[in-house]
This record gives structure tokens, sequence and C-alpha cells, in this order.
């Protein structure tokens, strides 16, 4: 009861102050009682109190708005998007709305992983696994390959060893690739013409080909082991001159003075010897026809072995 009153037939009751009630406000009294003629009940009447509850989106923009009873809850709008971040909630409660609201979505900025993965024959140096911000830069990496290998590429079409990703805006995973190095034998005659060439791998041997000849000399090895190859090599054929044995000697009747027994390197001179007949005899041929007693074998090219005859 807000307050009673005793009036006289046909005069009016004064009214109380407005009475309140929460969540709502008031909107009149139920009966006329501004001419009283018999007993009367007058009652407060009341309309429920509305709201606007507003949603808005992190830039401000209006996402929703909504008209809610005292007391009742709003219905939230779809999950807004914002690039490179996500939706974590809201920043109000609006589950029982008791005044205007603003309700504004609340993000989160991404993360993303950054792996760095290395096939086999090689290492990463730097932070093979990186976590990075949506929009920020990853730190620098290199793809290292193990001895006797280099690097081709990483697995997304990136071509440099190392590389610091940028403006990260998603998760990357890239593997880098390596390759045994090859490497070119070449192999030499002693005059610096080509015999073979050919292509190796790392840490492989070469193939050795026919051995080569020269005149005058024998063939004795190459100059470099190309058994395990490390880096282009160049091989050349090593030699050693010829060397003859000329033999003088002396049939019946006579004897030879100068070194009988000669050795000499191939186009090189022998030294001089002569038959000597003895007494009584006189020379008469060297056995490859040769008619001085005394000879000098010049640009000796073979073995020579002769005996000087005597009559």
């Amino acid at each position: 009861e807000l307050k009673k009153e005793t009036v006289e037939h046909g005069s009016g009751a004064t009214v109380p102050a407005e009475p309140t009630r929460e969540g709502y406000h008031f909107t009149g009294w139920d009966a006329d009682f501004s001419n009283v003629t018999s007993d009367l009940m007058v009652t407060a009447t009341f309309a429920i109190n509305t709201y606007t509850v507003t949603f808005k989106n992190w830039d401000g923009n209006e996402l929703k708005t909504e008209i809610v009873e005292h007391g009742s809850g709003a219905t939230a709008p779809a999950e807004p998007t914002r690039e490179g971040y996500h939706f974590t909630g809201w920043d109000a409660d609006f589950s029982n709305v008791t005044s205007d609201l603003t309700v504004t979505a609340i993000f989160e900025i991404n993360d993303y992983t950054l792996t760095y993965t290395t096939g086999a024959n090689g290492s990463i140096t730097g932070a093979a696994t990186q976590t990075v911000t949506h929009g920020s830069n990853g730190t620098a990496v290199t793809a290292v390959p193990d001895t006797g290998y280099h690097f081709v590429k990483w697995s997304d079409g990136v071509t440099t060893a190392t590389r610091t990703d940028e403006n990260i805006r998603e998760n990357l995973s890239v593997t880098a690739t390596f390759a045994i190095n090859t490497y070119t034998v070449t192999f030499k005659n002693w005059d610096g013409s080509e015999l073979k060439k050919e292509t190796v791998e790392h840490g492989s041997g070469a193939t050795v080909p026919a051995e080569p000849t020269r005149e005058g000399y024998h063939f004795i090895s190459w100059d470099a082991d190309f058994s395990n190859v490390t880096s282009d090599l160049m091989v050349s054929a090593t030699f050693a001159i010829d060397e003859y044995t000329v033999t003088y000697t002396a049939g019946t009747n006579g004897s030879i003075t100068g070194t009988a027994t000669q050795t000499v390197s191939h186009g090189s001179d022998g030294t001089a010897v002569t038959a000597v007949p003895d007494t009584g005899y006189h020379f008469v041929k060297w056995s490859d026809d040769v008619t001085t007693a005394t000879r000098t074998d010049e640009n000796v090219t073979g073995n020579i072995s002769v005996t000087a005859e005597f009559a």
C-alpha cells in the first residue's frame, strides 16, 4: 500500500509520489480518482524497461544492434574476423542486461610456427623452429651442406641457402635439399694434349685412360692421385726417357778401344770406339757394314750390337 485517503463524494484523491520498480518504469494508475463516488482501489501500472545492446568489431564498426528487456540476455552476432588475429570473446557480459550496453569484440594476434629442416647431407644453423607473430619477421637461418655436397634449394623454391622470412602470415615448414659435388678430372699427355675428361662425384675415383705413348720414352705413372677426387683435378702422364745398350765387340784378330758397352739415352750419341786389328791384320768392316774402324753412333733410337771384322 502506497497511501490511503478519505475523500468526500465527488471529490478527487491526491496522488502519492510515483512509485518505483526495479527494471520497470511507471506508466500511470489503473483507475480515475478525480471524481470519487465510492470506495476505490487504485493500482500503479508499470512497463518493463528495454535497452539497446550494440555489438562492435575491434575497429569500432557496428556488427549488430538489439533491443532487449531488463534482465534478459542479448544474442551475439556471428564471431567477427580480423586478418592475422583470432577472436577470443566479448569485452562485456550481455546475459543479464540492465542498461544500454556496448559490447566490443576482443582479438589476439596469431602466432605462427616456422620450421626449417634439411634432407640428407646437410644441417641448419640458426633457430630451426621459430614462433613469429602475424606480420613479423623470422630470424635468419642457413642451410649448411656436409663436406662434398652443395646446397640446391628449399622445398618452397627459394634458392639462397641463407633466408630470413618476412611479414609472416601463416605457418611455414620448409626443407633444404643438397646434392653431391661433381668435379672434372682431365687427363693430359706429356705435351699438354687432352687424353680424356671425366666428371666424377665427390670422393669417387676417375677411370684411367689407356696408357699414352711417347716416342723414345716409356710411361711411368700419373702425376696425381685420382682415386678419391675432392676438387677439379688435372692429371698428367709422366714418362722416363728410354735407354739403350750399345755393344761393340771384336772378332778374332783384333780388339776395341773406347767403351765397348755403353748406355745411351734415346736420341743421344754414343762415344767413339775404334776397332784395332792385331799385328799383321787389317780392319775390314763392322757387322752392320760400317767401313770406318772408328765410329761414333749418333741419335741412338734402339739397342746396337755390332762386331768388328778383321782379315
